[in-house]
């Protein structure tokens, strides 16, 4: 039971939600025709981000104080779009150097799943040590 009430397995809950929220958002965008694939995910992952920040700051990490609240936000904000930059390019990186590996018929599958494990992490360590530190 103490697993279940830590700080790390309550940030994957929340980043579980997160993804969902993602998905969602941009599949409805799609779906119903009302912006363009680059633009929904765009909107997905603004509106991702927001949901991310409220939900880690209140449940997982506990800061209830509102006057860092400005410069918390724009911490999380440029974090998560560095490592979303990362993110991004760093599989095409490794599929160059090599790690091409598919799994699926997914090309740069493995590439892809080290980034995002990396991403996980490293978001974590931002948003506890840098972010909502106490």
């Amino acid at each position: 039971m103490k697993f279940i009430k830590s700080q790390s397995f309550l940030y994957l809950i929340v980043g579980g939600a997160t993804t969902a929220v993602n998905f969602i958002v941009y599949s409805f965008l799609v779906y119903f025709d009302i912006t363009g694939v680059l633009v929904a995910n765009a909107i997905a992952w603004f509106l991702a981000v927001l949901f991310a920040f409220f939900t880690n700051k209140h449940f997982v990490f506990y800061s209830h104080s509102y006057n860092s609240f400005l410069k918390e936000f724009y911490l999380f904000i440029l974090a998560r779009g560095l490592s979303g930059v990362f993110e991004i390019f760093a599989p095409s990186g490794l599929i160059y150097l090599g790690l091409d590996a598919s799994l699926f018929d997914i090309e740069g599958f493995w590439a892809k799943f080290i980034v995002s494990v990396f991403v996980v992490v490293a978001n974590y360590f931002f948003s506890k040590y840098l972010i909502f530190k106490n």
